[in-house]
């Protein structure tokens, strides 16, 4: 399945890829550039709708065309699931960049500023 992409603040060229199998972001910040030329790669050089996807969520703050609750000035549930986490809650719209990097770099104390929990790590 393919990944949505989001763009979680209306002025910033910032986008992450975003898992709707696990619910918690899968890539680290990228710009539109870099999106594009992600997709491409796993799309095989297939330009198909890449840019329609961009221009979704550039509009919106989503990439997708089913479902368009999730948006700017609203909270996305999130679940983070790593070798030594495990950790669910809600996390706002805007900060979901933060997160993608907090989690890329492993930085748990962004994580556990942004991330409000609804359970505790296992």
């Amino acid at each position: 399945m393919p990944h949505i992409v989001i763009k979680p603040r209306k002025d910033v060229n910032e986008y992450i890829m975003w898992s709707t199998v696990n619910d918690s972001p899968a890539s680290k910040v990228m710009t539109r550039d870099e999106v594009f030329y992600h997709l491409m790669e796993s799309q095989n050089g297939m330009k198909v709708n890449i840019h329609d996807r961009l221009d979704r969520a550039d509009a919106s703050g989503l990439s997708v065309v089913y479902d368009r609750r999730l948006k700017w000035d609203t909270e996305e549930f999130v679940r983070i699931e790593t070798i030594d986490r495990y950790i669910t809650g809600w996390v706002k719209f805007e900060n979901l960049g933060r997160l993608a990097d907090a989690i890329y770099h492993r930085n748990w104390t962004v994580v556990d500023d942004i991330v409000r929990r609804t359970t505790s790590d296992a």
